[in-house]
């Protein structure tokens, strides 16, 4: 098998991996979203390779992998599949912005895990509260952290005006 038929096969593997993403997302089914993040991981060399070698250039912007996966990871509190992701992206100068993406999801994690232990201490706290008690006073990150936090089934959120109740799961 020649390198190129190779780097297709791991290519058209990256983009099956990345519709099935999508399709767990729709589906709720996060450890799904998961396991197909961690089975990404490994081809994104082969998919800058490629990309290059068939249009010049790499200009990929964005992953689903990355973006919403990496989300996913963050708010499972996989930490270890994050690291991995950004140990395989920063070995990949195209991929630098992605890195930086990550180095922020990695950041997410804690923020967390922060927000979870301040909710079991203090059931129905509201989301506003959380700006400044976990470090970080940037309300639309908060906003966003606990919207994942809720989704993957470890925080749950009830609209209470403004803001939302948090409760733990």
């Amino acid at each position: 098998m020649s390198e190129s038929s190779s780097l297709g096969g791991k290519v058209d593997r990256y983009f099956d991996l990345h519709a099935r993403i999508e399709d767990a997302i729709r589906s709720d089914d996060y450890r799904t979203v998961a396991s197909c993040v961690k089975n990404s991981i490994p081809l994104f060399q082969a998919l800058v390779e490629e990309t290059k070698r068939d249009y010049g250039r790499f200009d990929i912007q964005r992953s689903v992998a990355v973006d919403k996966g990496g989300r996913v990871l963050a708010a499972m509190g996989d930490i270890v599949g994050l690291k991995e992701m950004h140990r395989r992206l920063e070995r990949i100068p195209e991929l630098q912005d992605w890195r930086i993406f990550v180095e922020g999801l990695l950041e997410d994690v804690e923020i967390g895990e922060k927000i979870i232990a301040v909710v079991k201490q203090t059931p129905g706290i509201r989301q506003f509260d959380m700006k400044g008690t976990v470090g970080t006073a940037d309300g639309r990150r908060i906003a966003t952290i606990c919207l994942w936090l809720e989704k993957v089934g470890r925080l749950r959120r009830e609209r209470q005006g403004r803001s939302f109740t948090l409760s733990p799961r």
